[in-house]
């Protein structure tokens, strides 16, 4: 059985194309998220913490 023939490193096909703009997407979304959670947690320590006092 004779071995594939490996592929040029220069190639991109419309996959590779297609899982990086999804990579992208989707660490945007993530960051998007975490900047989030980020403003939430902080609203809500600053509630707690000013409701204890």
């Amino acid at each position: 059985m004779a071995a594939a023939k490996p592929k040029p490193a220069d190639v991109v096909t419309a996959i590779d194309k297609t899982t990086a703009n999804a990579r992208r997407v989707l660490e945007d979304e993530a960051e998007e998220r975490a900047e989030k959670m980020a403003r939430l947690k902080a609203a809500r320590e600053k509630r707690d913490s000013n409701g204890s006092e």
